[in-house]
């Protein structure tokens, strides 16, 4: 008799259970008509890794769980609400959909000064935007010393692996860029620079492969936001009369990609009554943490050349302003030099032209 009660309490737990979660899931909105099919898939693994960081932080509820929580509503909601942002470079207030409300709204109420969470709500080109960013935190592993294991056991483990696994690529790309680097050195000249440019490209996302994002809810003493940080942020000598006569000659400004012709919409101060009624809560800290030889090859372009795309993007994250500032600035940068071009071939076929 016991058994057959045991059992059937069982069954009733375990429909019980099922039917909470699919209760929950049936929540969740869809993935939102602008998705890309790439995206739409995304999205589908998203809600399967939201499902077991939800069970974990429900079960355990420790630092972890919410870590990983809070990092996969980052994701889901940066691609249902800035779906188009990689490829138009604009985006200036969250589109008025369940879909990007939903994730948005569970982000915030976790993590009120998430920085990914801060620019879908006000904008990329909003100061808060770029205030959230500068104020996350930059940790710098050295693989040659021990780390703690009660802070960043898995981010140390990952980078040490992938150090030797990419030690032979890192090697053979270092070659080749120390070449470019002394090529350019003897003639600062923007074609010396593209192939210096092209050669960071290629290594910092190597040497940055490992990259670990944590939420922590106590600051880590090693850890410095980037103000703090030290490194070079301007280019100095040839290299900065170089930009700096490129930047007055431009043709095309950069400032034309920070406008939409989408006007802000009723969501402006969303998540606005969140912050207030959790404004008393304890911070929780956005850590990147970054291989020493990660940080260099980035301290070393920024040098270099500091609107360059890859460092500022692995430095501060894909979806910050800075991020997006650098590929505006490319982008400006290539058109300019496009259109330079068909200018000089329009002006060689017109040679020798006669006019009846």
């Amino acid at each position: 008799m016991k058994k057959i009660f045991l059992f059937s309490l069982i069954i009733l737990t375990n429909f019980y259970c099922f039917a909470e979660v699919e209760s929950i899931h049936d929540l969740r909105p869809a993935a939102s008509p602008n998705l890309s099919p790439k995206q739409k898939r995304m999205y589908s693994l998203l809600l399967l890794e939201l499902d077991m960081a939800d069970a974990s932080f429900e079960t355990f509820k420790n630092n972890s769980g919410k870590s990983k929580l809070v990092l996969t509503y980052e994701r889901i909601a940066a691609i249902q609400c800035m779906s188009k942002l990689s490829k138009t470079l604009v985006y200036n207030s969250p589109p008025d959909t369940k879909e990007c409300h939903y994730y948005l709204d569970k982000l915030l109420k976790i993590h009120p000064n998430n920085p990914v969470g801060i620019c879908i709500r006000d904008g990329i080109d909003a100061t808060t935007c770029k205030t959230s960013y500068e104020e996350q935190l930059l940790g710098i592993l050295n693989l040659k010393k021990n780390v703690k294991v009660n802070e960043i056991e898995a981010a140390d483990l990952d980078a040490k692996l992938a150090s030797y696994e990419n030690k032979e690529e890192i090697k053979n790309l270092n070659k080749k860029l120390k070449k470019e680097l002394k090529v350019f050195k003897k003639e600062n000249t923007w074609k010396n620079l593209e192939h210096v440019i092209d050669s960071y490209n290629k290594i910092i996302p190597v040497a940055c492969s490992t990259i670990n994002l944590k939420i922590l809810e106590k600051r880590p003493k090693d850890a410095k936001n980037l103000k703090e940080h030290k490194y070079n942020k301007k280019s100095t000598g040839s290299l900065k009369d170089l930009i700096d006569e490129f930047d007055k000659n431009s043709s095309t400004k950069t400032t034309n990609l920070n406008s939409s012709p989408i006007e802000k919409k009723t969501s402006k101060d969303f998540g606005k009554e969140i912050t207030e009624k959790i404004k008393n809560q304890e911070p929780l800290w956005r850590v990147r943490y970054l291989t020493k030889n990660c940080w260099k090859y980035i301290n070393e372009a920024i040098k270099h050349y500091p609107k360059m795309i890859a460092p500022n993007c692995y430095k501060e994250g894909f979806y910050s302003p800075a991020c997006i500032n650098a590929k505006r600035y490319e982008k400006n940068r290539r058109a300019k030099i496009n259109s330079s071009k068909s200018s000089k071939k329009s002006k060689k076929n017109n040679q020798g032209m006669v006019t009846f």
